[in-house]
């Protein structure tokens, strides 16, 4: 498993040179309007231009993944009709799913969803932070 930490000017170049091995990015900071604009550049890297169109991109947010965890794991192993990567977008990510997504990217594999998770600012000591963090490149 591969996780970065880049700055956000850099995200582009990391995910393209890691494209196929990336299970997680997080995208976190005070600035969720620069977070969603430069998630959904990422998210097309990963997904080309007709990945919307195609249903390979789902949304979530934190409230609605914590009523029903099963979705996560349906999600990340979810082969669509179409071809190509797959993404889940979960918003409002906090410590709370933390636990769960480190269970669900245990055996992640690069065919499997990739998250990106958006959250607002997060401290040193953030699950969240750690989680993406612990194998970093």
């Amino acid at each position: 498993m591969v996780a970065m930490k880049v700055q956000l000017q850099g995200v582009n170049a990391a995910v393209k040179k890691n494209l196929p091995i990336l299970p997680l990015i997080l995208f976190y900071g005070p600035n969720q309007s620069a977070i969603k604009l430069k998630s959904n550049e990422v998210t097309e890297l990963l997904c080309g231009p007709t990945g919307l169109d195609e249903m390979r991109v789902s949304k979530l947010t934190e409230t609605a993944l914590l009523k029903d965890p099963q979705v996560l794991y349906e999600k990340l192993k979810t082969i669509g009709f179409f071809s190509g990567k797959q993404v889940l977008i979960i918003e409002g990510s906090t410590d709370k799913i933390s636990k769960l997504l480190s269970e669900a990217l245990d055996n992640w594999s690069k065919e499997d969803t990739t998250l990106i998770l958006i959250a607002n600012t997060l401290k040193k000591t953030s699950s969240l932070r750690k989680l993406a963090e612990q194998h970093a490149s």
